[in-house]
C-alpha cells in the first residue's frame, strides 16, 4: 500500500496521491521516511537523488526500490550495496526490461536448456553468444549535468541492453567497443562482450534512431538460435522434425500490454513480495547485481574516446 508520496512539483504529487488512493502528500523525502508507517521507499528521480535518498532509506533501515540509474558511478553504488547488506534490506533497481514476458521466457529457455512452450522437449544445449540491438531516439547530448553525452547515454538507455545481456549470459568479464558520433550529439556505439561463462556477445546501441526498438539472440553449442523480436515475440530455431527450415514461436499474450507487457508491474511486485516474504529471492536486480552492469559502463567509457 502507497501512504506517502513527494514530488517537487506539488500537482504531481497531488495526482499521484489520487491515484494511489489517497495517499497524503509530503514536502519532501525525509518527511516521507521520518513517518513510522513506512517500510520501503521507491525512488524515480536523478541519479544524484536516488543516491542521496537511497543512502538515507538505507540508514533508516528501509527496502529500496530505484529507477535507473541508480548512482552516477560505481563508487556511490558500492557503497549503497555495503550499507544496504549490512542492514539485510531488499534491494533492486528497475530494469524493466529483464521483467518482460519475453525477456523471462527466453530465461526459462536458456535455464531449462529446453525450448520454450508447452510440449517443447528439444534441448537448446549452452549458451555460447548473443547479440544485441538497443536504438533509442534519445538522448542527445548530456543530461544530468554529467557533462558526457556518452556516460549520458550509457547511463540512461544502454544500461539497460547491458543489463538485459547479463540477466541472460551472466556477468561480463572483458570488454571491447567503439564510438561514432551523430548530429546533435546522438550517440552510436558497438561492444564486444566476453561473459564469466566463456561466452561472447556483441552490443549495438544507439540514441540516433527515430524510435526505440529492441531485437536480439542467442546462439547454443547445440546448433540452436534463440531470436527476440520488439518484446513480444521469441522464435528458436533448429529444432522439430526439419531443423534447416522449421522454427518454434512464443509470443506473449494478446491483452498483455503497456504496464504488463514491458515488466514495470512484474518488477514492482517481485520487491513488494520479497519485503512480505522477508527475503530478497526473485527480486531483481539487486544494488550488488547491478555492479556488473556499472563495471561494464566503466569499461566501455575506459575504451573509448568521449564525444565532444
Amino acid at each position: 500500500m502507497v501512504v506517502a508520496v513527494t514530488d517537487p512539483d506539488g500537482q504531481a504529487a497531488s495526482a499521484a496521491a489520487r491515484r494511489f488512493g489517497g495517499a497524503s502528500v509530503e514536502p519532501d523525502a525525509s518527511a516521507c521516511m521520518d513517518r513510522n508507517d513506512i517500510d520501503a521507499v521507491v525512488l524515480a528521480a536523478t541519479p544524484q537523488v536516488h543516491a542521496e535518498v537511497a543512502a538515507r532509506a538505507c540508514a533508516k533501515g528501509l527496502h529500496i526500490f530505484v529507477e535507473k540509474p541508480p548512482t552516477v558511478s560505481r563508487l556511490e553504488l558500492s557503497q549503497l550495496v555495503a550499507e544496504a547488506e549490512k542492514k539485510g534490506l531488499v534491494t533492486c533497481v528497475g530494469h524493466n526490461l529483464r521483467h518482460a514476458a519475453v525477456a523471462l521466457e527466453m530465461r526459462a529457455a536458456i535455464e531449462g536448456n529446453v525450448a520454450p512452450g508447452v510440449g517443447w522437449a528439444e534441448r537448446l544445449g549452452k549458451p555460447i553468444a548473443m547479440e544485441m540491438r538497443y536504438y533509442a531516439s534519445k538522448p542527445r547530448g548530456d543530461r544530468w549535468g554529467l557533462n558526457s553525452p556518452l556516460r549520458s547515454f550509457l547511463l540512461s538507455h544502454a544500461n539497460h541492453a547491458i543489463d538485459f545481456m547479463v540477466f541472460q549470459m551472466g556477468p561480463v568479464s572483458r570488454v571491447n567497443a567503439a564510438l561514432a558520433s551523430g548530429g546533435s550529439q546522438g550517440v552510436a556505439l558497438a561492444a564486444q562482450l566476453v561473459f564469466a561463462s566463456g561466452a561472447v556477445g556483441t552490443l549495438m546501441a544507439t540514441s540516433l534512431a527515430p524510435h526505440f526498438s529492441i531485437a536480439g539472440s542467442v546462439v547454443t553449442d547445440a546448433g540452436r538460435v534463440i531470436n527476440m523480436e520488439s518484446l513480444h515475440r521469441l522464435t528458436v530455431f533448429g529444432v522439430g522434425e526439419d531443423p534447416k527450415r522449421w522454427g518454434r514461436e512464443w509470443t506473449t499474450k494478446s491483452l498483455l500490454t503497456g504496464y504488463d507487457a514491458a515488466g514495470y508491474r512484474t518488477e514492482l511486485a517481485n520487491f513488494a513480495q520479497a519485503i512480505q516474504r522477508g527475503s530478497a529471492e526473485g527480486c531483481h536486480p539487486s544494488f550488488r547485481d547491478e555492479l556488473s552492469v556499472y563495471d561494464a559502463i566503466d569499461a566501455i567509457e575506459d575504451l573509448i574516446r568521449d564525444v565532444p
